[in-house]
């Protein structure tokens, strides 16, 4: 019994043989795999406003090469758009990016045109993650605003070229469960350094630099948080390039690596222009709290409710130049409420809204937004 299971075994293990000779092999493409097959609707605030889109990305079958491209409009006839493109076959991973943006600013816009290209490293464990990148930027940045001071008087534009060599390391130790509303214990870190150079094409010599410190506490009744979040950003150098950091704002502060004006500011109830300098810092203390776990739809309406959650807030934040004063920074108290849902049976969504006193003599105000806040 056993020659003949031995002769059975080595008949399958000559045709095998003798057929992978005959199949001819051919080089990995992954061209074949790579075509998008599937599109998103996008939905997102950006500088206080709404932005609707729609976004498509794919990778081939190996998952060395990924890209993704999205666009949306915010009720101006330019829409913003953004290509993405990533190789992620070593360690570290290269990346590059291009985009147009658009944005609000006082009673103005700017314009933003970029590029980026550079080098992603992850560390990642069970238990907490790093991320270091460095990267090469190019930008150049429009302000149309006749009213604004420093613009030219007869187009009303003001431009800057910005070319700089950009690090930054991010700590991730938070942690999330099944049921919870936010992060619910843990901490995370961002440190950001940019530095602008006229020998490397920009208008001006300039540096900048960011840092960001998070904490959860875990607290009653369950899932419930209290958060933390500590976060400061200064620039010098030439004011043609110089950071101008905002801390002010109601957009999400998401944990990516983030250099621009906007990179450090949330105090709600506040425009992200009201309170700006090239120094900026800001503090942020919530206490969250589950509501109803609601896990329903409408019928086959596109809109599932997964959860409604609030929370209560204090955020003190202040920009200057010159001289840091005790006395200057500005602090908003109030209350929110968010719902986090999935839109189009794909798009996961938190909507809030919410309503602060904020001091020096602003008052009351309510803000809306897309997202989770920190």
């Amino acid at each position: 019994m056993r020659c003949r299971n031995d002769r059975a075994v080595r008949n399958v293990s000559s045709a095998i043989t003798q057929a992978s000779a005959e199949t001819p092999t051919r080089t990995y493409s992954p061209l074949r795999t790579i075509a998008p097959r599937f599109w998103t609707p996008t939905l997102e605030s950006d500088e206080g406003e709404v932005v609707v889109g729609a976004a498509i990305g794919s990778t081939d079958a190996l998952g060395r090469h990924i890209y993704g491209a999205e666009v949306g409009w915010a009720g101006r006839a330019r829409p913003d758009w953004q290509l993405a493109y990533a190789y992620d076959r070593w360690r570290p991973t290269f990346f590059m990016n291009v985009a147009d943006d658009t944005d609000p600013w006082r009673e103005g816009t700017i314009r933003t045109v970029e590029a980026n290209a550079g080098l992603l490293f992850p560390v990642r464990r069970v238990r907490w993650s790093q991320s270091f990148l460095a990267a090469i930027h190019s930008s150049e940045e429009t302000l149309t605003c006749a009213s604004c001071p420093g613009t030219a008087d007869d187009t009303g534009d003001l431009r800057s070229l910005r070319r700089a060599f950009r690090f930054g390391w991010i700590v991730d130790d938070a942690r999330s469960y099944g049921y919870s509303i936010s992060r619910e214990d843990g901490w995370t870190m961002r440190m950001t350094t940019e530095l602008t150079r006229a020998s490397f094409g920009a208008d001006g010599d300039a540096e900048a630099a960011t840092f960001d410190i998070r904490g959860y506490l875990p607290v009653m009744p369950e899932h419930g948080v209290i958060a933390a979040r500590f976060a400061v950003a200064a620039s010098q150098g030439d004011p043609s390039v110089r950071r101008m950091f905002s801390a002010s704002g109601t957009d999400p502060q998401m944990l990516t690596f983030d250099f621009g004006s906007d990179a450090v500011g949330l105090v709600r109830g506040l425009d992200t222009s009201d309170l700006l300098g090239t120094r900026a810092a800001v503090v942020n203390l919530d206490y969250r709290l589950p509501l109803k776990q609601i896990e329903r739809g409408i019928g086959t309406l596109p809109l599932f409710a997964r959860v409604l959650h609030g929370a209560v807030f204090v955020d003190a934040g202040h920009a200057w130049t010159s001289s840091f004063s005790a006395a200057e920074p500005t602090v908003s108290v109030g209350a929110q409420l968010s719902l986090e849902a999935v839109v189009g049976y794909v798009l996961p969504l938190i909507f809030t809204t919410g309503f602060s006193w904020v001091s020096q003599g602003h008052g009351f105000a309510g803000f809306a937004t897309i997202g989770r806040f920190f």
